[in-house]
């Protein structure tokens, strides 16, 4: 029989979900935001068959330290022309309101079935997987068994959690892309929503929200958990990845083919929003 577990107001039976797919001997490294990001497009992602998001298990080094560390890396929403979503109600919700979503909870028993407690924990997440991301080093049922070094979010409005329970917390910004304002912080808190963020340029407008962060002419001084300037590396020796319960794509599977485009750095083929 399986444990029952009490997570943040809700009873769940936490049966441990089983990966989708398993990097034995990865051999990642992430030197910068570029790297993390593009690691997040395109291998966190439901196209390729992975899900959604990873944990990864490596070392930490930053000025001439390195620590054992567990990452989780999430990626966004996602719609497609047939309207499927992973869960696009809930995400308007949870940038308006700061609702938790069902993504959470997913991600949360991934956390607690693979993660030992006490552990040393980076999260990094891009759009709404940033949003995510606030929310997790908000929750106590994270932060009280883990010790989460760090959390990064691209692309991702303020929620009202921000630093929450991790030592660093760091936002970046392309100056074209609108969605790290798609939040009520932009209506109550603007001085916080634009002061809180590291920003950069790339000319890309609104295609920004997918192009900047690979490009390491304009990011590339930003190591791996964004800090300007910095040194962080992230190596990971194994990385998990988890489908989410409400990630469902297989009607747009078998109508339309995807491929990877590598002029985008991307899955194309009926996505249109990540």
């Amino acid at each position: 029989m399986s444990e029952v577990r009490e997570v943040s107001g809700f009873t769940k039976r936490s049966k441990p979900p089983k990966p989708s797919n398993v990097l034995e001997h990865a051999d990642i490294t992430f030197s910068d935001v570029p790297d993390v990001f593009l690691f997040v497009l395109t291998q966190c992602h439901n196209l390729c068959g992975n899900g959604p998001f990873a944990i990864g298990k490596g070392t930490f080094t930053r000025g001439g330290e390195e620590q054992d560390v567990y990452v989780l890396l999430i990626h966004g929403l996602e719609v497609t022309i047939l309207g499927e979503s992973n869960e696009f109600l809930p995400v308007m919700m949870a940038s308006l309101f700061d609702a938790k979503t069902p993504y959470i909870r997913d991600i949360k028993k991934a956390l607690f079935s693979n993660v030992p407690e006490g552990s040393k924990l980076l999260i990094l997440g891009h759009s709404f997987g940033g949003m995510t991301t606030q929310q997790l080093i908000a929750d106590p049922d994270v932060y009280e068994n883990y010790d989460i070094l760090s959390a990064t979010a691209m692309a991702t409005p303020l929620l009202k959690y921000g630093k929450g329970h991790a030592k660093e917390f760091h936002r970046i910004m392309d100056a074209g892309d609108i969605v790290p304002f798609l939040s009520y912080n932009t209506l109550l808190r603007f001085k916080k929503q634009v002061g809180e963020m590291q920003k950069e340029n790339s000319h890309t407008g609104v295609m920004s929200h997918v192009l900047s962060y690979q490009n390491k002419e304009v990011w590339g001084e930003y190591d791996a958990i964004g800090v300007k300037g910095g040194d962080a590396k992230i190596h990971l020796d194994e990385v998990k990845f988890f489908n989410a319960n409400r990630f469902r794509f297989q009607l747009g599977k078998r109508l339309y083919k995807a491929h990877y485009d590598e002029s985008q750095n991307n899955w194309v083929g009926y996505s249109i929003l990540f």
